[in-house]
């Protein structure tokens, strides 16, 4: 079967607004996945992200519920289990992948972890109080970018190149100098930028702890856009652990009184070996006039953010990071490839959350792009400051 995924025809019979992902509340997990293009699914669920004898899985085939999205459901709290997805798709093809939507995962971020938000294995003490930073006026930002490793790499730290050392505060140089949080909040910022924290794909978490193995990344090689990377959790292969110790990361810099901004990778996937690609083969990345990968990031793809179901995605990530992690900005690497009408709904979306959220990014491409010339956000730009006494508005600049 063909797909026309830029026709009306396609959009009107497959676009969907409801629920996608893993839901998990109270004694009953539900599972939708969008994935026109298949002809069947079958849901993987593991009781350890490691483990595949016949006794540790769950294997059930979903159903169709139109506009292309398989459902399953089950009368069970499946709340730190694990899962995947094998698609067979229409061509002929079947491939075992991660839920695109997953909020956790396993090693290396190949099974999706069944996330419960009311739990209290992801939920540190106080999290339900914890609130974003409120600027009275987007001038008054002083921001730090960091990157979690080089943050704490020289400290004498069981914590040390982990979300956990940005919670310990009194910290000193050798040379009796502040260091850590004590050294943010010497500096007098509003915020720190932290350089991207999602599942990254070229790192192996499982060789983290050998003396002689690189683990160096600057997390712009995107694999699971709505997880927190396991090189930065204490352990890397527990899912409640990545959501747990980000949030407390993010509770300490509010206590500090010091927002956190989001690095986040929008533009490209780090190959076609990911949960978009496997789940909609060709939908979620953008082509040229000959069927040619676009490469306008320069590290051989692009996302397709102008199709319906591309624009949702990245839509919805930006609201779990917002909502999930209170997040008070957000810093978007190359954000001339994502178009302008998802830039103008990304803004509208997010300051409806919080009207304080930070919004820049780079306005340019990293090569050229197949997204037409009206459509590249090097165009877009909104800054309306929020004045002293009134309610926030938005604003929009670019990174130089």
């Amino acid at each position: 079967m063909h797909f026309e995924f830029d026709s009306h025809s396609f959009a009107e019979k497959y676009n969907y607004s409801g629920k996608l992902g893993a839901t998990c509340s109270g004694n009953e997990t539900t599972f939708r996945l969008w994935a026109p293009t298949a002809e069947k699914v079958f849901l993987n669920i593991y009781k350890e992200p490691s483990k595949r004898s016949d006794e540790d899985i769950i294997r059930q085939p979903m159903s169709l519920l139109g506009s292309g999205v398989f459902f399953a459901s089950f009368k069970r709290n499946y709340h730190g289990w694990y899962y995947t997805y094998s698609v067979r798709h229409s061509f002929g093809i079947e491939v075992e992948t991660i839920d695109p939507y997953a909020l956790s995962s396993g090693l290396n971020g190949k099974k999706g972890m069944i996330v419960d938000l009311k739990s209290a294995s992801i939920n540190p003490c106080g999290w339900d109080n914890d609130c974003p930073v409120r600027l009275k006026q987007y001038t008054d930002a002083v921001i730090y970018e960091t990157h979690v490793r080089d943050f704490s790499a020289k400290l004498n730290l069981k914590e040390k190149k982990k979300f956990l050392a940005f919670t310990i505060d009194g910290l000193k140089t050798t040379a009796g100098s502040s260091a850590g949080l004590a050294h943010l909040k010497e500096l007098g910022i509003t915020h720190v930028h932290l350089l991207p924290v999602a599942e990254p794909a070229s790192v192996d978490q499982g060789s983290l702890d050998k003396e002689d193995y690189n683990s160096y990344n600057w997390g712009y090689d995107p694999y699971n856009y709505n997880v927190p990377s396991g090189v930065y959790a204490s352990n890397p292969a527990d899912g409640n652990l990545k959501i747990l110790e980000l949030r407390k990361l993010v509770m300490a810099l509010h206590s500090a009184g010091i927002g956190v901004i989001f690095d986040v990778v929008y533009n490209h996937t780090y190959s076609l070996d990911c949960a978009l690609a496997h789940t909609v083969p060709g939908y979620y990345h953008r082509r040229d006039a000959d069927g040619r990968l676009s490469d306008g990031s320069g590290c051989g793809n692009e996302l397709a953010s102008e199709r319906p179901m591309c624009r949702r995605y990245i839509i919805d990530s930006l609201v779990w990071w917002a909502e999930g992690f209170h997040a008070d900005g957000f810093r978007f690497d190359l954000m001339a490839l994502t178009d302008i009408d998802t830039m103008s709904e990304i803004e509208k979306k997010l300051h409806g959350i919080n009207p304080s959220i930070i919004i820049y990014g780079e306005g340019w491409t990293g090569g050229r792009s197949a997204l037409s010339a009206r459509q590249l956000s090097d165009k877009w730009n909104i800054c309306r400051l929020t004045p002293s006494s009134g309610a926030a508005g938005p604003i929009a600049v670019f990174l130089i």
